[in-house]
């Protein structure tokens, strides 16, 4: 077993991790595992900061036992009811019958049904602002309805000024440190937690905005996300994106090209007009929507500033991957951008019409361009058409 990681004299990290590549939610490939981070303050009062994934209960009710070191805990507060932080409450219940839990009101039918039992009577209810004292803390509590779900609660401990933040600034990944300032924060890292943000929270960019809004006059020093590293210092950037993402604003000045090809004809129109944005300095990067998982490409969608669509037309209508994007896009809700479409198809080329009503339905869509209609393989014509949507997207990034 791990020795026990004690943070300062009175909180210790109890958090595990799942190595090796993990399917998160059965949804989302995580190559480098899964982290899902636990606490333990040991004040007056002993309380615990959630629990974990069932996949790591066995690891973590060791950590929790040393880090406990006989003494029994008073309160469990429960951030998120969602079982990759929630699959050990009931355990909990059961091996420490004085343990009232910590939660939100709409925490507790959450909690009931998962675990078949009315939790009401353990548990004690806070909102925003609510205070609990456990001797020399004093732990104060904010409602942070749909970040990502209705029940989430964030956490901040005024002496030390800790926000125990729940899925907010967490990632994939169950990286080997424990602080971000423990290892190097590389793009390839940055890129987890872009691609964590955009499909886990990024439909709810208003409720990110507003907790936002009530921390604000907190000094906060330390970070500590259910997923992922904890920050301790220089974590003005996290904060940073994180306010550009939940605006739906774009990262970065460049260009996004998703492609949905059968034998290669609409990747070539594709990598033409990349080739063509990057002659005139804007950034492109080109996906093949087939191959790159789908969380990936949503990712990037909250990156890039211009998102443009070439698809093959399949059975009259759009390629199967292409279609899911679309919608995967416009359910995250995606907007504040420029596009461009290119369509193909062997003798009724459909394609770029149907995106570019798509397009229509969302927010805040600029369709830079008419869309580029080839039939089976770019010619002359369409390298000529692919080059005008060059030019209005250089345009577009650099107003």
């Amino acid at each position: 077993m791990k020795p026990v990681r004690f943070l300062d004299d009175d909180l210790a990290f109890i958090g595990c991790a799942e190595r090796g590549p993990v399917l998160f939610e059965h949804l989302y490939p995580s190559p480098e595992g899964m982290s899902y981070n636990s606490f333990v303050l040991k004040d007056e009062k002993t309380v615990v900061f959630d629990t974990v994934d069932a996949s790591v209960a066995g690891a973590y009710f060791a950590a929790l036992s040393a880090a406990l070191d006989g003494k029994t805990p008073d309160y469990l507060i429960v951030h998120h009811a969602e079982p990759d932080h929630a699959a050990c409450v009931g355990a909990m219940l059961e091996r420490y019958p004085n343990l009232r839990i910590v939660c939100s009101e709409k925490c507790v039918p959450m909690l009931s049904r998962f675990l078949h039992a009315d939790v009401a009577p353990r548990t004690q209810i806070v909102r925003d602002g609510d205070e609990l004292a456990t001797g020399r803390r004093t732990l104060r509590f904010f409602t942070a309805p749909m970040v990502h779900w209705p029940e989430v609660i964030v956490t901040y401990e005024r002496t030390t000024g800790t926000l125990f933040s729940a899925d907010a600034f967490g990632a994939f990944g169950a990286p080997p440190a424990i602080y971000a300032d423990e290892t190097e924060f590389s793009e390839a890292l940055l890129s987890e937690y872009r691609r964590y943000y955009a499909n886990i929270v990024g439909k709810y960019g208003a409720s990110v905005q507003a907790l936002f809004k009530k921390i604000a006059p907190l000094r906060i020093h330390r970070i500590f996300p259910l997923h992922g590293l904890l920050f301790r210092r220089d974590f003005d950037r996290i904060l940073s994106l994180y306010r550009t993402w939940s605006a739906y604003e774009a990262e970065e000045r460049c260009a996004a090209v998703f492609c949905g090809t059968i034998y290669g004809n609409t990747a070539s129109a594709a990598r033409i007009l990349a080739e063509k944005l990057k002659d005139r300095g804007v950034p492109a990067r080109l996906f093949d929507v087939s191959t790159t998982d789908v969380s990936n490409l949503v990712a990037e969608a909250f990156r890039a500033s211009v998102l443009v669509f070439a698809s093959v037309t399949y059975n009259g209508g759009l390629f199967p991957p292409m279609r899911s994007l679309l919608t995967d896009l416009k359910d995250h809700c995606v907007k504040n951008r420029g596009a461009a479409v290119v369509g193909s198809g062997s003798w009724a080329p459909a394609a770029g019409e149907l995106i570019a009503k798509e397009l229509a339905e969302w927010k805040n869509i600029d369709l830079l361009a008419p869309p580029v209609r080839f039939f089976s393989s770019p010619d002359t014509n369409t390298v000529r058409d692919l080059e005008s949507v060059a030019d209005s997207i250089a345009a577009y990034i650099s107003r």
